[in-house]
């Protein structure tokens, strides 16, 4: 080797040890040194601009503990130049998974941590008076012979289909039946199954009520006259549902009686939140009534309750009361049946929780929730009522939760005059549709 060669040999070698004492590692593998002097990587608290891993110009952290420039959410400790982590860790500014950049400026392989989910917020829609509705014409009408009416529908949708469990009366006495469709055109062609297993004489299955109670996993139905409950693995068997222990449900033996125009409990409606489940019940004396028990006791009530609201007639606070949390907030709302001259309609209250207080709504004659004097009938009138019956739900189980940009309600109606019996009332179903 000659003198020469060694010397350039040399020179190689020094200048290789002066760029490793130059250069330094930080916890993410690199080293870079901002306009200060200072590197990063180091504990002395300033801020760079370059999303190495150490606190950016925002001073956002991303979800691994380093920072970008947007406070969005890496997954490598790699930076593009707008904040966001390409997948193959480059810093390309919007890169494909293999490296390559995207021919847009914003899409990226994966999906970054952000404030709020995919799908966005859920849709809240102003719930306040003057409400207006739509209704069809009937919907449903009795098909089983002997069946003089079908009223007090319960709903529920599962997996796109729409299950009815529904009271029925035919000259001999009060019974239920269960029918279930997927749209409701076609609701009027599907049969009508009796539930005549759920008592030993297949009677009084009154005023049903019909939810998922995911602390059981099981579905509940509970029914009037007495207070009864029922429970089934799967909705879509009507065969399914076995009798519960009603004597560990509530006692109406209790409550029944004593009050000045008490005719006994009646139309029981159950909402849970997380911690409690509420049953409230109408006595047909202008009163409005609530149990209330831990979720861990349920089916369980007390037989301690409360007055929930109290009119001097027994028309203003009638019967068919539902409580429903309104989605996407921490509202609820009451609606609860009364009665001018035995014309059925409806009032409506909100409170923050189903211990009230609860405030009006729309809760007087001239400012009714859902009355035939505020309805359009697009087939032309076929109800003097609109009673008994339940807002369409957007879930399933015990919160008893409803969209607030999808009101609709199913009712009970029938169009007058009549005269006889209760029970033979030709009570149909109809479905109505709050106008946006």
């Amino acid at each position: 080797m000659t003198g020469r060669h060694l010397f350039f040999l040399l020179l190689t070698i020094l200048m290789m040890g002066t760029l490793i004492a130059c250069s330094g590692d930080d916890s993410g593998g690199n080293s870079f040194t901002d306009g200060d002097g200072d590197t990063d990587g180091d504990s002395d608290g300033d801020s760079d601009t370059d999303g190495d891993g150490d606190s950016d110009a925002d001073g956002d952290t991303d979800s691994d503990g380093d920072s970008d420039t947007d406070g969005d959410s890496d997954s490598d400790g790699d930076t593009d130049t707008d904040g966001d982590t390409d997948s193959d860790g480059d810093t390309d500014g919007d890169t494909d998974s293999d490296g390559d950049t995207d021919s847009d400026s914003d899409t990226e392989s994966e999906s970054d941590t952000e404030s709020e989910s995919d799908t966005g917020p859920i849709e809240v829609c102003d719930l306040s008076p003057p409400f207006k509705w739509t209704s069809t014409g009937v919907l449903v009408s009795p098909k089983n012979q002997g069946d003089a009416s079908l009223k007090d529908p319960t709903i529920v949708q599962y997996e796109g289909t729409y299950h009815i469990f529904a009271t029925t009366h035919n000259p001999n006495d009060w019974a239920s039946l269960h029918f279930n469709f997927d749209d409701f055109d076609e609701a009027k062609n599907a049969p009508q199954t009796p539930m005549t297993q759920l008592t030993s004489d297949g009677k009084n299955t009154v005023a049903p009520q019909v939810f998922y109670f995911r602390p059981h996993s099981k579905w509940y139905l509970f029914t009037q006259w007495s207070a009864r409950y029922y429970t089934n693995d799967d909705i879509n068997d009507p065969d399914g549902w076995v009798a519960g222990d009603s004597s560990k449900f509530f006692n109406e033996s209790y409550v029944n009686g004593r009050e000045p125009g008490d005719i006994g409990a009646l139309d029981y409606w159950v909402i849970c939140d997380d911690d409690y489940c509420w049953l409230y019940f109408s006595k047909d004396n202008g009163r409005l009534y609530y149990s209330k028990t831990p979720v861990a006791d349920f089916p369980k009530f007390p037989q301690e309750y409360k007055t929930v609201l109290s009119f001097p007639n027994d028309g203003d606070l009638f019967e068919a009361s539902n409580v429903y949390r309104i989605q996407g907030t921490d509202k609820y709302l009451l609606m609860v049946e009364c009665h001018t001259n035995w014309r059925r309609w409806f009032k409506a209250w909100t409170a923050d929780s189903p211990d009230g207080p609860w405030q009006d709504l729309a809760a007087s004659a001239q400012n009714p929730f859902a009355d035939e004097r505020n309805v359009t009938w697009s087939a032309g009138q076929w109800s003097e009522d609109i009673s008994h019956g339940e807002l369409i739900r957007s879930g399933y189980d015990e919160k008893m939760e409803i969209n607030s940009c999808d009101m609709r309600m199913l009712f009970q109606g029938y169009s007058p005059p009549y005269s006889g019996d209760y029970g033979l009332i030709p009570y149909r179903i109809g479905l109505l549709t709050l106008n946006k």
